[in-house]
């Protein structure tokens, strides 16, 4: 998760197609808007915090980015993110599919690179 220059790590405890359940690997409270970054599918998404308990949050996702491709510029910190941390768990270049054990690992942006909200997410 980062949030301007903060960042979070969490894992993954259930998906849908309109939410995600997770669970902090800190005792960080993250921000109720903000950006999630999927390293392994290579997307980001707009969410909102929808419950709190503990160190699991529920987020409702409102807007999905490719960031295999040319990415908004609103998702250009994630794209980035993304990038980095591909660089870092295959210095090989391969693709990683979609059971790879970077799946239950997520990161998340709270903010455009300008350090502005994004209206839609955040």
């Amino acid at each position: 998760m980062l949030c301007g220059a903060f960042a979070w790590d969490c894992v993954i405890r259930d998906v849908s197609s309109q939410g995600v359940k997770i669970q902090m690997l800190a005792g960080a409270t993250p921000p109720d808007q903000m950006q999630l970054v999927d390293i392994a599918e290579g997307q980001a998404h707009d969410v909102v915090v929808a419950w709190r308990r503990d160190r699991e949050l529920g987020l409702r996702i409102l807007r999905t980015y490719d960031l295999r491709g040319l990415a908004p510029a609103a998702a250009g910190v994630a794209r980035r993110i993304w990038r980095a941390s591909r660089s870092e768990t295959d210095p090989g270049g391969c693709e990683e599919g979609p059971g790879s054990a970077n799946r239950s690992l997520w990161n998340f942006t709270g903010s455009r690179a300008s350090g502005e909200p994004s209206p839609s997410l955040l």
